[in-house]
């Protein structure tokens, strides 16, 4: 029996697909189905998809339509679905390798028709944790009709949630034909109809932002779709003769939506085209909710001015000179990456002992990234397992607070290794070396500049972390932060890049390790 049925519409994304389809492959949940829709792709996103089903025989189904967009790519999956439940993953994306397993679990202990969860907004070295508040946990476990806060807690997204098939069958759920927004209808269409609305509060997927080529990455005629979905979702609610209950939570959905598209950077030859989407969205607004013009709790929720907001002159000043609002995004950047990451990931430090028990001979660092690499987890375990035959007794976690959503695979690898808390890294640096390891982190070429002050500062910290571990080498699975590769430098660690072994990765890496302990 599929207990899921995930679906992944793919339209030229080639270099991320395979990544994406692996994260799936090695999903926890073993009975899970994959079915992949390539949408008339004119690169080699069908021969990605292929690679990838060849190397997980019985995962994959992959079928070939021609162009018709997202909405008909979902639909041809949907068709296809045999699951009890369904999930929508994009093919640019990744996610945590215990996601659907979790998802599932919570629908089946509590009866839910959709269950969501956080996730991870990437992009580039900036990683920010969303949606995993556990506050909000008391909030979920009804309908929308229970509790209509819901609706402006959740996000549109289709790719954090699971739905019951039963019931998107039942009520003839399909994805209606925009170019975009088609998910914003799909996904309030369903909370409708939902008896039980479940929430993990923990980032299981990873949403890559900022893909050249992606749907929403540019202003574009598209975006007048907004205008069409609402209406189309107005329609189910006012068919229901439940509009007039949710019209305050609708309204917040709208004019959420309404300003990430203002918010949203326009080329100069688009310019034209967003000044009228800015006045089209204006006289919308006035028009569905002539009776809301003192409505404010979208602006209370996120504190914004709301005359400054409903003015268009405000966005028309936002389209022409975007470098204020960017700059300010770079600012907060920085300063979560000075704080250092609370979206970080964390390292392992293998320590290895004599049989007889003898003092400390050597250790191995081992340096993983759960956000960046989550599908290198199967790898780790297997290496973890293949070390400890060897001789290895503990592994120590840093960073470890910051693992968000990886509680589970701390779990696992613990019942291989025994597991223990060390010391958080850079928590000693000053302010200013922070603020310039967060500049490093977006700009490595900031390492040259000053390469003798960072070296120093590095084997400083290293020593700090480590102060008695006597480290004969560091291992790298796979993509591995600026700075923790320059601490493992500073500190003259020999380096083993798993990317560097091919299909023998574990095998050969745990001889290379052998041969320099020994």
């Amino acid at each position: 029996m599929v207990k899921v049925s995930v679906i992944v519409p793919a339209y030229n994304v080639e270099p991320y697909l395979e990544r994406c389809l692996r994260s799936l492959a090695k999903q926890t949940l073993p009975e899970l189905e994959i079915i992949v829709i390539n949408d008339g792709s004119t690169d080699r996103t069908k021969e990605a998809a292929c690679r990838v089903q060849a190397e997980y025989p019985g995962k994959l189904i992959v079928k070939t339509t021609k162009n018709q967009g997202a909405a008909a790519a979902r639909n041809e999956g949907l068709a296809l679905a045999q699951g009890e439940y369904i999930g929508f993953v994009d093919g640019d994306d990744t996610v945590c390798p215990a996601m659907f397993e979790r998802l599932y679990q919570t629908a089946s202990q509590t009866g839910a028709d959709i269950v969501c969860c956080g996730y991870l907004r990437m992009d580039g070295a900036d990683v920010q944790n969303r949606g995993t508040d556990t506050k909000l946990c008391g909030l979920y476990g009804k309908s929308i009709h229970e509790e209509p806060a819901i609706l402006t807690e959740s996000t549109p997204y289709l790719w954090n949630k699971i739905f019951r098939r039963s019931m998107i069958e039942r009520r003839r759920i399909v994805f209606q034909d925009f170019r975009i927004y088609e998910d914003l209808v799909f996904t309030y269409q369903s909370f409708l109809y939902a008896d039980n609305i479940q929430y993990v509060p923990l980032p299981l997927y990873q949403y890559m932002v900022s893909r050249e080529g992606a749907l929403t990455s540019s202003f574009s005629q598209k975006r007048f779709d907004l205008f069409a979905a609402f209406d189309c979702l107005l329609k189910y609610y006012e068919k229901e003769g439940v509009k007039e209950r949710f019209l305050d939570e609708l309204f917040f959905v709208l004019i959420k939506h309404v300003y990430v598209a203002c918010e949203e950077p326009a080329r100069t030859e688009n310019w034209k085209v967003k000044f009228r989407f800015i006045r089209e969205s204006s006289r919308y607004l006035r028009s569905v909710y002539p009776g809301l013009k003192n409505y404010t709790r979208y602006y209370e929720v996120y504190g914004n001015r709301k005359a400054l907001y409903e003015s268009r002159w405000y966005w028309y000043l936002r389209t022409v000179f975007p470098w204020v609002p960017q700059m300010r995004r770079r600012l907060g950047r920085l300063k979560r990456a000075a704080e250092l990451g609370r979206s970080a990931a964390g390292s392992f430090a293998l320590q290895k002992t004599e049989p007889a028990g003898n003092p400390l001979e050597a250790s191995v660092l081992l340096l993983w990234d759960p956000v960046l690499n989550p599908e290198d987890f199967q790898m780790l375990l297997e290496l973890s397992k293949e070390l400890k035959e060897e001789g290895v007794t503990g592994l120590y976690l840093y960073e470890g607070s910051r693992i968000m959503g990886r509680q589970e695979m701390i779990e696992e690898l613990s019942k291989v290794i025994p597991c223990r808390e060390q010391k958080n890294p850079f928590s000693a640096l000053t302010r200013m070396e922070k603020i310039w390891m967060a500049l490093m982190e977006y700009h490595p070429r900031l390492y040259r500049v000053r390469k003798k002050g960072t070296h120093k500062m590095m084997e400083k910290e290293f020593r700090r972390v480590f102060p008695e571990e006597n480290f004969i080498c560091a291992v790298l699975v796979g993509q591995v932060r600026p700075r923790s590769l320059a601490l493992v430098k500073a500190a003259g660690l020999t380096i083993l890049d798993s990317s560097q072994y091919g299909e023998r990765t574990v095998g050969q890496m745990k001889r290379d390790i052998l041969l320099l302990v020994k």
